[in-house]
């Protein structure tokens, strides 16, 4: 009897521990990998935080440069003055002489209000209009009253020639409501300093209000000079 006790067959864990021993061994070799792929993702992701930190600071270095001029919103638009012959209420523009060239008078120099008051770029000195190296774009207006065929033109002093003129307009003698405004637009582009004046020309002199009748509203302006800067 003890030796059919012994002939009982118990299957061994051989087979199973090597089962197990290989899906250890599988899972571990599964495990390094996923170790080895999540260091590489870590690594990738440090290496971009790095690549944004720096790009974060070149960022930073640039808007620096851009924020630190006072005159940013200048290169996001034209600077503009605006010269004018004003006189109180009431006034009339003066007498327009007939038959020559005359220079018109202007005594205001208006800017944006980002432009700084040292700024000499655009300067008004004795009716004579100074401009710096720049392109430009400057429309003119003057007005006149009973003077009859009249002309304006904007010339420059520093070339001795006329750089635009207006259309010729009549204004009659004998119409109360003979008074216009003449009209022209240069483009003018500066190397170096250059001066410039607008002079005007007409058939017939006219006393105190040949140069515009005053309104009575407010200030009277009487011819305007409106310069761009565009570079």
């Amino acid at each position: 009897m003890s030796s059919k006790s012994s002939d009982i067959c118990i299957t061994p864990l051989n087979t199973t521990e090597k089962d197990l021993t290989s899906r250890v061994n599988s899972l571990t070799v599964y495990y390094n990998l996923l170790t080895e792929k999540n260091q590489f993702l870590m690594d990738s992701v440090k290496e971009l935080e790095e690549k944004f930190t720096k790009f974060k600071h070149k960022l930073y270095i640039l808007s620096h440069k851009v924020c630190k001029h006072e005159d940013i919103i200048s290169n996001m638009r034209p600077k503009c003055w605006i010269i004018e012959n004003s006189r109180e209420v009431g006034c009339n523009g003066g007498t327009a002489h007939s038959d020559i060239w005359t220079s018109v008078q202007f005594n205001t120099v208006k800017a944006d209000s980002f432009i700084s008051g040292n700024d000499k770029q655009v300067v008004l000195h004795d009716n004579i209009i100074t401009l710096g190296p720049g392109s430009y774009g400057i429309s003119v207006d003057v007005s006149m009253f009973r003077t009859g065929t009249s002309k304006i033109r904007l010339y420059s002093v520093t070339d001795d020639v006329a750089i635009e003129e207006s259309l010729s307009t009549y204004l009659a003698q004998n119409t109360i409501s003979s008074s216009q405004s003449l009209e022209l637009f240069a483009l003018l582009h500066v190397y170096e300093n250059t001066s410039i004046r607008v002079d005007y020309i007409a058939q017939h002199r006219v006393e105190n209000y040949g140069l515009g009748l005053g309104s009575g509203f407010n200030r009277e302006v009487f011819a305007r000079v409106k310069i761009l800067q565009y570079y």
